[in-house]
């Protein structure tokens, strides 16, 4: 939502405005992405866009699934200098532009649950001279089909978001079962299908654990699909609130993403790492 004031007249219009005194401390901005179908060409070279061809330093090649030898899919680039006016915490980088790419092969794509899956993701950070950018052409071995993607601008906002509906911020809250069911008619509407791409705030889709208890999980080199009781240990002995969303990708038609019924991708990173700028550290989530 475009405003906390919006977010307090949408509670008005549903008659839960007894959720505010609970909600208002759990809002966090966000940057949403809206996407504009365009003709590659009309993008300028270093711009923000999902799909289409990475705009990469000369040097620098398409990014491969270093396990099984296959390329990887072009998600999106994001330039800081234009996301920047938009970020009032002030954490992201003011320039550099951070690249993301995904092994979207059905039957290989990987969930972000197990260590072994950081080989099926790819995210790289240049921050140099923008003439040294040069768009660069899919191999000639990608699967066409599931890994090239139609081309769109991003068009940013300031946004505030909600908590998700599984996450940790919401379940603190200790709805009763009635509240929540309020709560949820907050997200069954059109504008909210329509802002599921988001650089910084609240993922909107998020398992029972949350998907900063998955990061730190699978950080500490264990199988978040495994350890439960890890899970819960972990509660007790982490700041979970060290993860920021970094990236969020919905579904889209027009684009070709799909990621499932659910449907989202999720980037994260260490709040420390975000600050020195080690993108290598970062972790992804999938939702089917």
């Amino acid at each position: 939502m475009k405003s906390v004031d919006e977010i307090k007249k949408r509670l008005s219009e549903n008659d839960i405005d007894y959720l505010w005194r609970k909600l208002k401390r759990r809002i966090k901005p966000s940057i949403h992405i809206n996407p504009e179908m365009a003709d590659e060409d009309t993008i300028p070279l270093g711009a923000s866009k999902l799909g289409g061809r990475p705009d990469l330093p000369k040097n620098t090649d398409w990014f491969w699934e270093s396990n099984l030898g296959t390329p990887l899919a072009f998600i999106c680039q994001i330039n800081f200098a234009e996301a920047k006016p938009y970020d009032i915490e002030n954490i992201l980088p003011s320039s550099g532009i951070l690249y993301f790419f995904y092994n979207n092969i059905n039957d290989t794509a990987p969930w972000g649950g197990d260590p072994k899956d950081a080989s099926g993701k790819a995210v790289y950070y240049y921050d140099g001279d923008l003439s040294e950018l040069e768009r660069k052409d899919p191999p000639d071995d990608i699967d066409t089909e599931w890994c090239v993607f139609p081309s769109a601008k991003m068009n940013l906002e300031l946004s505030f978001d909600l908590p998700g509906l599984d996450s940790f911020a919401l379940h603190s809250l200790k709805l009763t079962d009635d509240a929540y069911d309020d709560y949820c008619m907050l997200f069954d509407d059109d504008e909210y299908e329509a802002q599921q791409f988001k650089i910084l705030g609240t993922a909107d889709a998020s398992t029972v654990y949350d998907d900063r208890l998955d990061c730190e999980i699978v950080s500490r080199g264990l199988n978040s699909n495994d350890t439960c009781g890890w899970k819960r240990k972990l509660l007790r002995l982490t700041n979970l609130n060290r993860w920021k969303m970094l990236l969020q990708i919905g579904n889209h038609d027009d684009l070709n993403m799909w990621w499932g019924d659910v449907g989202m991708m999720t980037l994260w990173i260490a709040e420390k790492d975000l600050k020195k700028k080690n993108f290598d550290n970062t972790w992804f989530i999938r939702h089917a």
